[in-house]
Formats: structure tokens, sequence, C-alpha cells
């Protein structure tokens, strides 16, 4: 098992959003999957919103990670104890 956060793996997508109306372009990314992470990030260069979006996973990972591998440490203790009990019955 990974003892990485899993936002560290979330796939950014990048989309150039063209609308003469609301100033012209505009470019969007959006971390995949998107039901689990509904979350938009512009600017007005590609590398404007990768950035943004860069920087807020990097601030949940920092703020977030220590508790996500504490608990998988802890789920995976759990498993042992429960194979070891197992075993021995």
């Amino acid at each position: 098992m990974s003892h990485q956060h899993p936002f560290r793996a979330a796939a950014l997508h990048t989309f150039m959003r063209d609308d003469e109306q609301s100033g012209g372009v505009l470019w969007i990314a959006r971390f995949h999957p998107y039901d689990v992470y509904p979350i938009f990030f512009h600017g007005s260069t590609r590398e404007e919103a990768e950035a943004a979006a860069n920087a807020f996973r990097a601030e949940q990972v920092a703020k977030h990670e220590a508790k996500y591998i504490a608990l998988a440490k802890a789920r995976e203790a759990r498993a042992a104890a429960r194979a070891a009990k197992e075993a021995a019955e």
C-alpha cells in the first residue's frame, strides 16, 4: 500500500476556453477524476492555471498527508492483526 496522499497522483487536465463575452481566451485546469476533485482553476495562460492548481495540490498534501499516512498505517495494522487472529484459530 502506498503511503502517499492520493491527491499527489491525480492527473491535471487543462482546457482552453475561448469566449468573447467573457473576455476572450481563458485557461482552466482541473484534477481528474472530476467527480472526486470538483475544483476549477483559472488563468490567462496555461501555465497560470496549472500553477494555481499545483499550488493548491501542494497546500492540501502538506496539510493532510501526515493524517492520511497515519490512517493508512492503522488500517494495515488492523488487517495484520485480523489475519494473525484468523491464522491462530
